[in-house]
């Protein structure tokens, strides 16, 4: 079976799908993952085969910012769907996968590629979705998406889609169990299957982390991939960081590639600042979680069964931060209002108190009963050998 992956080229949105993609090459399939150029270099750290499509997302998220005079956080969830996502995004993915003659026999995009559906719909193949992402039902849920997909389905001559359940026939794969969130299973054709972390090849914590005391809890804070498209990025780290010197803890800040680390100070030994570390990894030693909550991050805090105090920025990520602190595996900060001794106090109350972590091992063993990835992808030759017509 020939699976092609269609995603826009955002790292974490390239992260979400590889243990998917790893689970389809380990059950002998034929797979590719179809996503803009500029992101060669992050397809071929995890070893799959790239097939360039589409555009270039990161690019045009700058460019349209810079254009506009507005930050990532000034656009509603819905205007960045529309924006970056849906219109001339989708319309390159579909063409270029259309063109390369790469024939799949069956298309599984994220949530957030749409160009997979029409390119599936045109070569007439099954086409499945992976929730990379958090609130699919309330960011893009089959209603919103019938106006906004009408005028590429009509450019692409398929049939119309009033209901907007087009982009959703045959097959949508949920990665966290009910217990998080059981609007999820409100999608069409949901159903639950057991997140895997992904890794890059040669994974490894640096030595440096091995060598940190041990006699204290271990927070690691990340604000994730995106966070330099907000305004008060900076700030809300160097909030962080602060609020990280004055808890008896160790802790590791991830920074990103473009904070320059002179920006924080002298910083006790307690506390180191990197630019980038396998975060699963580090995760699995962690008594503490602090994340701007994008749903790679709280699923994989999950896998661990590591609590979280949420930061979120944009995106769905408030909805992710709200789902945490409803199963208690965590508490939100309002990054609006957020202060070193708001961060302070909130990582202090999950640590002392055992419940979140109870709660947050609670949603891990929901997670290790789902059935594994390779369900998925034998659900995914079913629908391949059942021969379903795609209507559109």
């Amino acid at each position: 079976m020939r699976i092609l992956f269609t995603v826009a080229n955002s790292p974490s949105h390239i992260r979400a799908l590889v243990p998917v993609v790893r689970a389809a090459e380990a059950a002998g399939h034929t797979v590719g993952i179809a996503t803009g150029a500029a992101s060669a270099g992050d397809i071929a750290a995890y070893g799959i085969d790239h097939l360039p499509a589409g555009l270039d997302i990161l690019d045009l998220v700058a460019r349209t910012l810079e254009k506009t005079g507005m930050t990532f956080a000034d656009l509603t969830a819905m205007e960045r769907t529309v924006d970056f996502f849906i219109g001339p995004p989708a319309e390159a993915m579909a063409t270029d996968v259309i063109e390369t003659g790469w024939n799949p026999d069956v298309i599984v995009r994220s949530t957030l590629e749409f160009g997979g559906v029409l390119a599936a719909e045109v070569l007439g193949v099954p086409h499945a979705s992976v929730a990379i992402g958090g609130a699919v039902n309330v960011i893009s849920p089959p209603s919103t998406l019938a106006p906004l997909m009408a005028p590429l389905r009509a450019s692409f001559g398929l049939a119309p889609d009033p209901t907007g359940e087009a982009s959703f026939r045959h097959l949508h794969a949920c990665l966290m169990p009910e217990t998080y969130d059981a609007a999820e299973a409100t999608v069409p054709h949901s159903r639950f299957y057991r997140h895997e972390n992904p890794g890059r090849r040669g994974d490894a914590l640096p030595p440096a982390l091995a060598e940190l005391p041990t006699d204290k809890p271990w927070v690691f804070a990340s604000l994730g991939t995106l966070s330099a498209f907000a305004s008060d990025g900076l700030s809300l780290l160097k909030s962080v960081v602060t609020a990280l010197t004055r808890l008896d803890c160790v802790a590791v800040v991830s920074t990103g590639r473009d904070v320059a680390h002179e920006a924080f100070g002298v910083l006790p030994s307690t506390v180191v600042l990197v630019e980038s570390v396998p975060q699963p990894l580090l995760l699995e030693c962690c008594d503490l979680f602090i994340t701007h909550a994008g749903h790679n991050s709280v699923r994989e805090a999950m896998r661990s069964g590591v609590p979280l105090v949420c930061t979120p920025l944009f995106s769905e990520q408030p909805y992710n931060a709200r789902r945490c602190v409803e199963a208690g595996v965590g508490e939100q900060l309002h990054t609006e209002t957020m202060t070193t001794d708001d961060v302070l106090a909130a990582c202090r109350k999950v640590l002392e108190d055992p419940q979140y972590r109870s709660n947050a091992r609670r949603i891990r063993r929901d997670l290790l009963a789902l059935p594994p990835l390779e369900t998925f992808i034998a659900d995914l030759q079913s629908l391949v050998g059942s021969g379903l017509p795609n209507s559109g």
